[in-house]
């Protein structure tokens, strides 16, 4: 009787694992499709932002968020970066403790994952944080901040 009770419990502690692991397996390869969905979504966006088109960018928005106002200040955000610290001329992701992101959220509603940026402008050089809302398998702009040293 002891035997079948620790067989039926390795069993179950097998299945336990089992489940764990692919649970893992799972989340990694949603997270490896989130990151790639966003360094298409930051390139597009830097392609934007030389071509001065901001409407566009704006249009990036998670559809809750998008109001007019909201559009608003997403597109005077990327014209002010663009105007005074000019066009991109190269950009590569900044890794945080070897991670391909910053911070990867994920709720019953949402997930969410926050990405940096080396990013050498015309007249400086600056880091520039995204947070993006992955909706559909497509990277939604929640916020962006950027941050330099060397002022124009």
């Amino acid at each position: 009787m002891k035997i079948k009770a620790g067989g039926r419990i390795k069993k179950l502690g097998d299945v336990s694992l089992i489940l764990l692991v692919l649970i893992g397996l799972v989340l990694g390869c949603s997270v490896a499709a989130d990151v790639k969905s966003i360094d298409i979504s930051v390139a597009k966006i830097h392609e934007l932002m030389n071509e001065g088109k901001f409407e566009e960018i704006s249009e990036m928005l998670p559809q809750e968020v998008k109001t007019p106002e909201n559009k608003k200040k997403m597109r005077q955000i990327f014209s002010d970066t663009v105007e005074k610290l000019g066009k991109i001329k190269e950009s590569s992701k900044k890794l945080a403790n070897g991670s391909e992101y910053d911070k990867y959220e994920v709720d019953t509603n949402y997930t969410r994952i926050t990405v940096s940026y080396h990013t050498t402008f015309s007249n400086a050089k600056a880091v520039e944080e995204f947070k993006f809302q992955i909706n559909d398998d497509k990277a939604e702009l929640l916020a962006y901040n950027i941050q330099t040293d060397s002022a124009p």
